[in-house]
């Protein structure tokens, strides 16, 4: 489970080119909301600053650190929180989830559901999304009502699925994974590599690692078997200024607005 989403809510929300990133927040578009983001690395456990990559930095602002292990990566003032390569997207919270289940009101964004909804566009070839449930995830589709009415009022069917296999995938055009508590077998994984090798998007939702809560290794090992551009940081991004009234509810305008669609 979620500690901090249970600490919130019981005491009250690419291979396909994106081009660069500017650096540079801006106040023409609405900000993406993370609530408590992890970030993303280089494939060698560094620094991960390639904006070909990258779709959507943190506020020159946030920082990350430790919060369950001693040695996350550091970053200066861009901290990367969604990456891309080919039609697989790293991003580094849940975003949709609704209100009731991550922090309430406030950190909850309309504009979330149209930028995830404009990656599902860029990077998903048909309609039929499967969102795993088969590896003990706290976040199943459950969790996701809204996001997922709203997907489906724009011709995507969102199912729920208990298997990640050649066959199960093979009726779908994209998958969610949310951060695993449960590993991947090797089968599972060669049918991951299956599905996106085949043109399938895979969209891997990541969260911070708060309070001994890491399936880090987990989205990792499908990262290396999918010999992707980046890795998942075992680390915290947080935000002193800006933010939806908490450090760890990160507020960016850092991003690909072609991808995200603002």
């Amino acid at each position: 489970m979620d500690r901090r989403t249970f600490l919130a809510t019981a005491g009250a929300g690419f291979g396909l080119a994106t081009g660069a990133v500017s650096a540079a927040p801006s106040s023409d578009r609405p900000p993406l909301r993370l609530y408590s983001p992890a970030s993303q690395l280089a494939p060698d456990g560094g620094r991960l600053a390639d904006d070909g990559v990258v779709a959507a930095w943190a506020e020159p602002t946030a920082y990350n650190f430790a919060a369950s292990r001693t040695d996350p990566t550091e970053y200066g003032d861009r901290i990367p929180l969604v990456s891309l390569d080919g039609r697989v997207a790293g991003i580094g919270s849940m975003l949709v989830a609704d209100p009731a289940k991550q922090g309430g009101d406030a950190t909850y964004a309309e504009s979330n559901g149209r930028a995830l909804l404009s990656l599902w566009d860029t990077l998903v070839v048909g309609k039929r999304i499967y969102w795993d449930g088969s590896h003990d995830q706290y976040w199943s589709l459950d969790a996701f009502g809204s996001f997922r009415e709203r997907a489906e009022k724009a011709g995507y069917v969102v199912e729920p699925t208990t298997a990640v296999d050649r066959l199960t995938l093979a009726n779908a055009d994209g998958l969610v994974i949310t951060t695993p508590p449960r590993a991947f077998d090797s089968g599972e994984l060669d049918a991951l590599a299956a599905f996106v090798e085949g043109g399938g998007a895979l969209f891997l939702h990541d969260q911070a690692n708060f309070r001994g809560l890491d399936e880090t290794d987990n989205l990792n090992a499908i990262a290396e078997r999918l010999d992707l551009s980046f890795r998942f940081n075992a680390d915290e991004v947080n935000d002193d200024e800006s933010n939806a009234g908490a450090p760890f509810a990160v507020l960016t305008t850092v991003y690909d607005s072609a991808v995200f669609g603002a």
